[in-house]
């Protein structure tokens, strides 16, 4: 929000601009409601955290089978053609 006397930028939440004591709630009220912010983080920390995608021994196991790769052959020619069946 900025502020009608001093054009300060601040946040919304506030009811008096913090440079210079204006009373903003007037103007907060022309543009309408704006939802008051969360209490609580609603993202944390371990939303972020990668995981292993594979499988991490466990106590007294030697080691865990690693998936193996695999080749995928694709037919670009099969392909080609359905691809002209469509259009």
């Amino acid at each position: 929000m900025r502020c009608p006397s001093c054009s300060y930028i601040f946040s919304e939440e506030l009811r008096t601009c913090p440079r210079c004591g204006a009373d903003v709630g007037a103007e907060l009220e022309k543009l309408g409601y704006f939802p008051q912010p969360a209490k609580e983080p609603f993202l944390f920390i371990e939303d972020f955290q990668k995981t292993p995608t594979y499988e991490v021994p466990a106590k007294g196991q030697t080691e865990v089978e690693k998936p193996q790769k695999r080749e995928i052959e694709i037919n670009f020619q099969e392909l080609s053609n359905e691809m002209k069946d469509i259009t």
